[in-house]
């Protein structure tokens, strides 16, 4: 006799029970595969992680570039956007790639942007040094020529207005990314709290300092501490104030680079119609200062706290008081006027960009003859404290709050007037254009600088640097460089490689001659000159070169 057999005539209800809870377990391991299963089926064509103005960017650039029927996902950790950042410089790079993305867009970032036209330097008593700058002579021969003015708006309101251009279901909040899963169709992108997961064809990493993508994707170790925390927030304009109408920076006069503390205060652009009339102030101090005002920041820690600051106590407001305590009264009286819960505190940090691979493809972005133009290392570099570095530094921990090497040449399609397969069916309203790649044999072996298989990264989560001025501006050309090669070449691993190669030679030419410390010859030459080719036009008439970046305007 069968020993269960013998079991149950034995011990009949003993053994109906066991029975009964295998069965239970066997539904219950089935129905947890059916939700597992159904969960997995929510599947989108791109999933940019983190939903800072670079995410934002990417999103609105890919729509333009591919059409309403493209299925794009942003997914940003916060539960929702709330009031913060200070200002940041829109320069001329930003602005085209902009109006590549959409003209109506620029349009309204212009309207609501504000112009610092002056600035001056004061000592850490208060008292005026004598030094001062006036950018409006540069900035008038620049406008005349090509009809463009850098402008400062707050990052709160270049994110919001992107937001704002975008479908609402397109974002999807408090969604923080665990890790992923790659296999030769795409990613399955993970989530916390056991929420559904995601398959998409392309994940782009937007997600910060920290990125958790890069993580995952890279296993290249965290950025490289700047030995710099730095305090911004915004206030508006309130009686008693100076005239927001000329920046002011404080700093030892004898002080150069990033090792000393500063200040600087200028004016900035909101969505208010009192948009003239507001204030951004950003400080910055290296560690030794900060160890010594008897402040605890821990620059390995990776969480929004660290990065933040405890927004509901208003810790880092409190922190930027007891490190600046003897900075003139002036500063400390505009200081004291902000809402605690709005400043944000964080490290600086940077990546080495390292090498482009290898490649047969033609010579890219601002560059179309590596001869004009050698790069050279960021670190070169010396930034003084002028109105719009310090804009750009705002950007670089909200983007990590938003979301807490050989290439292989293209070959061309066989039928270039049909679109890849992954574009296929997607109506005649996505401007695909020509098919100028051709899959690889294995998609999840191909590797860049920036990315692997169909996983790649975009702005500080790629390419994080000391603040120069430049920070947001290249994250929006990241944008529109990226939705190019995926209209060009489908949502593969080789049109995350084409993006990768344009960008790396372009980013490091721009960390060093687009700088604010960068002469006006450079500058006109590498922000002025180089034009995108607008997203939101058919691509037909558009095939001359493989690049998004190119010419100059003569």
């Amino acid at each position: 006799m069968p020993l269960h057999v013998a079991a149950h005539l034995k011990h009949p209800a003993a053994f109906s029970t066991i029975t009964s809870t295998n069965r239970r377990k066997r539904l219950t391991q089935a129905a947890l595969t059916l939700r597992c299963t159904l969960s997995v089926r929510s599947e989108v064509d791109v999933a940019i992680v983190g939903g800072g103005p670079g995410g934002l960017a990417a999103a609105a650039a890919i729509v333009s570039a591919l059409g309403d029927d493209v299925r794009v996902k942003v997914y940003e950790s916060m539960k929702g956007y709330r009031l913060q950042g200070s200002g940041v410089g829109l320069n001329a790079n930003a602005q085209r790639a902009l109006e590549a993305i959409n003209p109506e867009l620029l349009a309204r970032f212009k309207s609501h942007g504000t112009s610092v036209n002056s600035s001056k330097l004061f000592n850490l008593q208060g008292s005026f040094t004598g030094q001062s700058k006036s950018f409006k002579e540069d900035s008038a021969k620049l406008e005349d020529k090509y009809g463009i003015r850098l402008f400062v708006l707050g990052w709160h309101e270049i994110r919001q207005l992107l937001y704002e251009h975008l479908p609402s279901e397109l974002v999807e909040f408090d969604k923080q990314l665990t890790h992923y899963d790659s296999d030769k169709d795409g990613v399955t992108l993970h989530f916390d709290r056991g929420q559904p997961a995601v398959h998409a064809k392309v994940l782009v990493g937007a997600d910060g300092y920290f990125s958790k993508v890069r993580a995952q994707c890279l296993d290249d170790g965290p950025p490289q501490f700047a030995n710099m925390v730095m305090w911004r927030a915004r206030i508006g304009w309130q009686e008693g104030m100076p005239e927001p109408s000329v920046s002011m920076g404080y700093r030892d006069p004898g002080a150069t680079g990033l090792s000393h503390p500063f200040a600087i205060i200028f004016q900035m652009g909101t969505l208010e119609s009192t948009k003239d009339r507001s204030w951004t102030w950003i400080l910055a101090a290296p560690m030794e200062t900060v160890q010594k005002a008897g402040v605890d920041f821990n620059p390995d820690t990776r969480t929004v706290t660290a990065i933040q600051g405890d927004a509901a106590s208003g810790s880092a407001f409190e922190n930027a008081m007891r490190v600046f305590a003897d900075f003139p009264q002036l500063l400390l009286d505009i200081v004291k006027s902000t809402d605690p819960t709005t400043v944000t505190q964080h490290g600086l940090y940077i990546r080495a960009l390292g090498d482009a691979p290898e490649t047969t493809a033609p010579t890219t972005s601002a560059m179309p003859d590596s001869s004009q133009s050698p790069s050279q290392s960021p670190d070169q570099a010396s930034p003084q404290p002028t109105a719009n570095s310090a804009a750009q530094t705002q950007q670089v921990s909200d983007e990590q709050e938003s979301g807490q090497q050989q290439h292989q040449s293209s070959q061309p399609h066989s039928d270039p007037q049909q679109p890849p397969p992954e574009l296929q069916g997607m109506g005649e309203s996505s401007r695909y254009g020509s098919y100028l790649g051709q899959r690889q044999s294995s998609e999840q072996e191909s590797e860049g600088v920036w990315g692997k298989g169909r996983v790649t990264l975009l702005g500080d989560a790629a390419h994080a640097t000391i603040p120069n001025g430049q920070g947001l501006c290249l994250a929006m050309e990241d944008a529109v460089v990226l939705a190019w090669h995926l209209r060009r070449q489908g949502f593969t691993s080789q049109a995350l490689r084409s993006y990768e190669q344009e960008r790396l030679p372009r980013v490091k030419t721009i960390h060093v001659k687009g700088v604010d410390s960068a002469t006006v010859e450079d500058k006109e030459k590498y922000l002025f000159k180089p034009t995108f080719k607008p997203l939101w036009q058919d691509q037909a008439d558009q095939n001359d070169t493989p690049t998004c970046i190119v010419g100059f305007d003569h």
